[in-house]
């Protein structure tokens, strides 16, 4: 999440809002965190989060809200890539797209999200590597149960697409 509002930061965007998951899930903490401590150190305030479910309608029920307030977000950060899917819906339904209007970013890089349209900027996270080196680990720990703890940490990658509106700015920047 950390590399994701630097790279809307990078765009221009000062107004950011965090969008999905709620406090009971240990990986809305950790995108929380990462989406503050980005914004911090550029001196905003991370102020505009909105939990709401981690799906299509929780995306798209968030985007009215968000809209109506008195100084909108100019990027949506979004939990998960349904909740990106769903902000874009709700974006539409407002004659706004996301890439010209405002920038929405997912997260999980699903499948789908190369081929929405406007293409999703997303986070990739490795799911089947991830589910690999946990099967590695297990059949190590039952080959050993007495053996060293081991941990590890596969690096996210920030997958750039329409939806963020940076193709627009490097075509800006050319004409």
């Amino acid at each position: 999440m950390e590399m994701v509002t630097e790279h809307l930061l990078r765009l221009g965007h000062r107004r950011i809002a965090f969008v999905g998951g709620n406090l009971s899930h240990s990986a809305f903490a950790g995108r929380r965190v990462g989406f503050a401590a980005a914004l911090r150190r550029h001196g905003l305030t991370p102020d505009l989060v909105v939990r709401c479910p981690a799906t299509r309608r929780g995306g798209l029920d968030a985007v009215g809200p968000l809209m109506d307030l008195a100084d909108p977000p100019t990027a949506m950060l979004c939990y998960n890539d349904l909740v990106a899917f769903g902000v874009m819906l709700g974006l539409e339904a407002r004659g706004l797209r996301a890439g010209r209007d405002i920038a929405v970013t997912g997260f999980d890089d699903m499948a789908e999200a190369a081929m929405s349209r406007p293409a999703l900027t997303t986070v990739a996270t490795s799911a089947r590597q991830i589910g690999q080196d946990a099967a590695r680990l297990l059949l190590r720990r039952i080959a050993d149960p007495q053996g060293a703890p081991e941990r590890v940490i596969l690096p996210a990658r920030l997958v750039i697409r329409e939806s963020c509106g940076a193709m627009r700015v490097q075509l800006d920047k050319h004409q």
